[in-house]
This record gives C-alpha cells, structure tokens and sequence, in this order.
C-alpha cells in the first residue's frame, strides 16, 4: 500500500498527517489504527472522531491528539513523547458517506534513539500517498 514514511526521535513529538476534503465532504468521521486498515473501522483503534471533536473513550492514552482544525479536515493524529515501541505502520481511514467511498492514508513511522542521526536528506523527502477502495493516487509532496 501507499504510505509515507517519517522518523522520529524518541522523545519527539511527531504529527502523521492526514487531511480530506471538508468543503466537499462535511464534517467526517475518522478514525487512527495501528497496521493495515480492515474493512470496516481501525485496527487496534488509538483514537476515532464522530465528526466534530475526539471521542474520548476511543483514546488508547493520552500520549495521541489531534492537534489541528477538524472542521478544516486536518486530522492529522500528534503522538507525544515517542517511543521506541511506536514505531510501525499507522493507518488513517476518513468515513465518507457511501459504500466503498473511505479514504485510506497510511503512515509509516520509524523511531530511533537521541544518538542516532537519519540522513536529513531521506528524511526530508517523503511522499503522502492517498488509497481509494478503487485506485491509488499521489496526494502531495510535503
């Protein structure tokens, strides 16, 4: 699948982007999971949204927030304080209206120690990829 790949530190606090289109769209509900989004919902769920604001009894730890505008359709999910054991894929699926019609956004993440150094050229190139039910198309360079 798709995804974009983001080193981290640990100890960082990283932002694993995810945005839809919310003039077109509305207010969509939206959850975060860890590895490949299933059918239906997110797998090992960390936090959902019903739309407007974070559904506090979806959040796996307080350590994952949605810092940006989700009437704007960033739901990009923040982790405080990274850890080792955080690294992995990450999978956003936004609910849009409509039988097979969920977008996709998957987030690689890789953690390393305070001592290592990534090569900031790698780390400075990464592509957003976003995966219909359908096809797959490159979303954005960030």
């Amino acid at each position: 699948n798709p995804f974009l790949l983001i080193v981290a530190h640990v100890g960082q606090e990283i932002t694993l982007p995810c945005r839809y289109d919310s003039s077109t769209n509305g207010e969509i509900p939206v959850c975060w999971g860890r590895g490949e989004i299933p059918l239906f919902g997110c797998r090992d769920e960390l936090l959902a949204t019903d739309g407007t604001s974070v559904k506090e009894e979806s959040r796996a730890s307080s350590r994952y927030q949605l810092l940006g505008r989700l009437d704007k359709g960033d739901v990009s999910l923040t982790i405080r304080d990274v850890r080792e054991e955080d690294a992995g894929m990450y999978g956003c699926r936004v609910k849009i209206p409509g039988m097979f019609n969920d977008e996709k956004y998957y987030v690689d993440l890789s953690v390393v120690k305070a001592e290592e150094e990534p090569s900031t050229s790698e780390n400075n190139k990464a592509a957003v990829y976003r995966q219909n039910q359908e096809s797959s198309s490159m979303y954005g360079i960030i």
